[in-house]
């Protein structure tokens, strides 16, 4: 009888549960769907039914007439923003107020995704933000570009070599896989100052590590549901994003990698030697009385809270943590770009011709120099390359707990 009633009192309270977390947009007069219990919204996605960027797509055309709409991630309840103004007012005006990411994995269970950079909070983001804004100004970036064309010209060869052995004069190739060991392979060299060429060894342990760590297949998924659903057990249970031997290849990467220009006295211009900088407390800011000339569409201009000196130190796993984070935000984003961009060019043969004669005309400019300051000469290969955009996918960064500031806003 006592387990009838409890299980009753239990269901009930399930559904009162739900009932509320469910009607949180609507009881505050703010349009919302339809979500199911526990998964919320997200159910299509979830059974890959329909992609993350098609559903926000569907969502943010299906109230015209709304400033913002609710949806549910799981339990979790979240804010699509369609008014112009209140985004201006959320990332200039207001940013003080939404400084912090969602934050779904504990520092103290996996510090190499808690530890980085978009997953501290308060003061924490606030200082590695300034240590960290340095390394991406135009300066930093153009001692950069000589790995990233060694990269491609690695890639050309390998291109090369499979034609040749091929015996038929051409070969067929997976773009997105293409690209994909070319990001690897340049966020490599970029980041850790590794020479690492997939095109040819396409099973190097680099490649299979970041493959790893930056897929996610259906368990992790299910892991993702229980991080947004349920991150009180998920805390308790210690459970992590990563698997150790890949927490491992990483930490015990950088480290080695640290140490060993450390003791012989190596400096190369790539991530890890910003990282050690970055321990050391000799990353600083550059003054500049104009503007520079050199600074591309790809560069940024150092916010003012970027601009702050800190003077703390960090923790190996702090520096650990933003070198993955370097990687896996590289890994997929530059891929998946660039596979958007053949697609665009293969499409219209117009813009591909266009667009390689211009790189042609720059080459025998320039004498076969391919460089920072060549590629700063390309006009139409900056419109190709920033009219790909519209295929940018989609960002989210607000946070529950700032739906009480926009609820406000409703009534102004």
């Amino acid at each position: 009888m006592f387990l009838v009633i409890w299980t009753v009192a239990l269901v009930a309270a399930a559904v009162l549960y739900l009932k509320r977390t469910y009607t949180l947009f609507s009881r505050h007069g703010v349009k919302q769907f339809s979500p199911l219990p526990v998964i919320g919204d997200m159910a299509k996605v979830t059974l890959k039914m329909e992609h993350f960027a098609d559903q926000i797509a569907r969502m943010y055309n299906a109230y015209p007439e709304e400033r913002f709409v609710g949806r549910y991630e799981f339990t979790n309840p979240m804010l699509l923003v369609r008014d112009t103004e209140l985004l201006k007012k959320i990332t200039v005006k207001d940013f003080e107020h939404f400084l912090d990411h969602r934050v779904l994995i504990d520092e103290k269970v996996d510090p190499m995704f808690g530890r980085n950079l978009f997953s501290l909070k308060g003061q924490e983001w606030k200082d590695m933000r300034s240590t960290l804004s340095p390394a991406f100004t135009s300066s930093k970036i153009k001692l950069m570009i000589p790995f990233m064309v060694e990269v491609g010209e690695q890639m050309i060869q390998a291109l090369k070599k499979k034609v040749t052995d091929s015996k038929v004069g051409y070969i067929d190739v997976d773009c997105k896989d293409l690209t994909t060991r070319y990001a690897n392979d340049v966020v490599a060299s970029c980041a850790f100052g590794l020479k690492v060429d997939s095109m040819t060894h396409e099973k190097n342990d680099f490649y299979a590590m970041g493959k790893r760590a930056s897929t996610f297949n259906f368990r992790q998924m299910l892991k993702f549901f229980a991080f947004a659903s349920f991150p009180k057990i998920m805390k308790v249970l210690k459970v992590s994003l990563f698997t150790d031997d890949i927490k491992y290849f990483f930490r015990n990467l950088v480290k080695t990698t640290m140490d060993d220009r450390e003791a012989n006295n190596i400096i190369r211009p790539d991530m890890i030697n910003i990282l050690m900088e970055v321990k050391k407390g000799k990353l600083s800011h550059e003054e500049k009385s104009t503007k520079d000339v050199d600074a591309g569409f790809a560069t940024v201009e150092e916010s003012v809270v970027g601009k702050k000196e800190v003077n703390r130190e960090w923790a190996d796993d702090d520096l650990v943590a933003q070198a993955v984070l370097f990687f896996i935000a590289g890994f997929e984003t530059v891929s998946s770009a660039m596979s958007f961009l053949l697609h665009e060019i293969a499409v219209n043969p117009d813009v591909q011709e266009r667009l390689y004669q211009e790189i042609m005309d720059n080459e025998a400019k320039n004498g076969g120099k391919f460089d920072y300051n060549s590629i700063q000469q390309m006009v139409y290969l900056d419109m190709v390359v920033s009219g790909k955009g519209s295929w940018s996918l989609v960002c989210q960064f607000l946070k529950s707990t700032e739906i009480n500031f926009l609820m406000e806003e409703r009534k102004q």
